[in-house]
């Protein structure tokens, strides 16, 4: 997989670029920019606002050890496959 952002190291954490992966996995993104939240939706909805340890996976809330943090334009995120329950 290619990002047009490459992923970046923040106190020792590899935040990915959302929107390219979820996309990648069929999933249309849409960004909030008054809540800095991002939305994933396919058959579920996935959400995660900036500064917010919450993901929201469908009715669930994940609570994830690091939160979200925005880098011009782009959102990176942390945990996503704890939350998914990703192997």
């Amino acid at each position: 997989m290619s990002f047009d952002v490459q992923p970046i190291m923040i106190d020792g954490r590899v935040m990915v670029p959302f929107r390219t992966i979820f996309e990648a996995l069929g999933y249309t993104v849409n960004w909030d920019n008054d809540t800095k939240t991002v939305i994933a939706n396919q058959d579920i909805s996935i959400a995660m606002a900036v500064g917010n340890n919450n993901v929201y996976y469908g009715d669930t809330i994940i609570e994830s050890d690091v939160a979200p943090v925005q880098v011009p334009y782009h959102t990176g995120c942390r945990g996503l496959n704890s939350a998914m329950r990703i192997k």
